[in-house]
């Protein structure tokens, strides 16, 4: 799944997927999508992530990114044509839509991180998991084992997986903290965790 696709279907409402996701398709119709992004009104709420007052510049958005996973560059979606359709440095893409007032769309993980600006607001897009997972950063397939407290689990996922010296440390420092997690969830994501992790030994 490319940038786009994913971005539209991580950070935007269900009822307009099918309909942005045509017009991003299409070359000719590609600017029925960017055009609406002045005053874009089709984003998910679950997703947006307000930014302070005071941090929404370049360089300090530039840092809430890297702090939750953004690498040095992004895909662009924007009215504004010099930057739509291309891969930027994430600073560079920043630089020059914070203030502009062109609605922007900055995907910096697909379908995962991004940031949205138009001309009325600004936010950091990041898909939510279910309230109580508080361990986004590892693996996936980790979150249902801290959940339940499962050493057997826990010792099976340490034969599959290849972790360092300090990723070990640092899982089982975790493992020791509190976390809540409703079960039905768990068991979902665990499903789809451990296929992900079966995939890619």
């Amino acid at each position: 799944m490319n940038h786009e696709e994913a971005a539209v279907k991580a950070f935007i409402r269900s009822n307009r997927q099918e309909r942005y996701l045509k017009f991003l398709s299409n070359p000719k119709q590609r600017h029925r999508f960017t055009s609406e992004l002045a005053h874009f009104k089709a984003l998910d709420p679950k997703c947006l992530v307000s930014i302070p007052p005071n941090q929404r510049n370049p360089s300090s958005v530039a840092e809430l990114l890297a702090t939750k996973g953004a690498g040095s560059r992004c895909w662009v979606i924007s009215e504004n044509s010099e930057l739509d359709s291309r891969e930027l440095a994430l600073k560079d893409a920043l630089d020059e839509t914070i203030g502009s007032g062109m609605g922007t769309i900055i995907s910096c993980v697909a379908g995962k991180l991004g940031y949205f600006e138009d001309e009325d607001v600004s936010y950091i897009l990041q898909q939510q998991v279910p309230r109580g997972w508080t361990t986004p950063d590892l693996p996936d397939c980790l979150t249902f084992i801290f959940c339940r407290r499962s050493s057997v689990l826990l010792a099976l996922l340490l034969q599959l997986l290849n972790f360092s010296g300090d990723e070990l440390a640092y899982m089982f420092k975790l493992f020791r903290t509190p976390i809540s997690g409703n079960a039905q969830a768990a068991s979902f994501f665990t499903i789809i965790a451990l296929s992900n992790v079966y995939m890619n030994l």
